[in-house]
């Protein structure tokens, strides 16, 4: 004799087992959501802290091997207004004569971008915008981004130093919020030590 000893769920255990698969799935389904979105927030951040880093190496790399003397600093800058910019004289191959040398400038526009233009002539630097081409390398959430010391001696102005302050957002114009559109920022000084008596 064979006995047949199927057993059906019945519709209470069929709804509780249904139940707890759903909950099950839409946990799976937050965990995913919530590591594809620190994974990309990561990214982001990673980016632009690493773009806010390779800026500030340029400025002070550029400000460090500056060339000049006392009667003739070698920086140029500009830090009145919207528009903002310094520049650096870098030697070419003479280093008792200045006006074969180079100069790498960087200008900040009233949209708050970043630009580097590199090996410009006396009289461009002397302008202060960066000519095309150049290169954007960071939004900013202001445009003052330096700051010159300077003193008087012997009648002639001699850069002491310089002062570098790069904070920037994912989003520049909207308010800083910790999680959602952190805020970075590097600050550096510089004594340019091409800056002989």
């Amino acid at each position: 004799m064979i006995k047949n000893h199927n057993q059906a769920m019945s519709l209470t255990e069929l709804i509780i087992a249904s139940a707890l698969v759903g909950i099950v799935m839409i946990g799976a389904i937050s965990i995913d959501y919530a590591l594809r979105t620190s994974r990309q927030n990561l990214s982001i951040s990673g980016d632009l802290s690493n773009r806010l880093a390779a800026a500030m190496l340029s400025l002070t790399r550029d400000g460090m091997q500056t060339s000049g003397s006392g009667d003739n600093p070698g920086i140029v800058y500009d830090d009145a207004g919207n528009v903002r910019n310094i520049c650096f004289r870098h030697d070419v191959s003479d280093p008792g004569l200045f006006t074969d040398d180079l100069w790498n400038c960087y200008s900040h526009d009233a949209t708050n971008l970043l630009y580097r233009c590199e090996n410009l002539n006396a009289a461009l630097a002397a302008d202060g915008e960066c000519p095309d081409p150049r290169r954007q390398l960071i939004t900013l959430t202001s445009n003052n981004f330096f700051d010159v010391t300077t003193t008087l001696a012997e009648g002639l102005t001699r850069v002491e130093s310089v002062k570098f302050l790069l904070t920037t957002r994912q989003n520049p114009a909207a308010a800083a919020q910790p999680l959602s559109n952190p805020e970075y920022s590097l600050e550096s000084v510089i004594h340019p030590h091409g800056q002989s008596m």
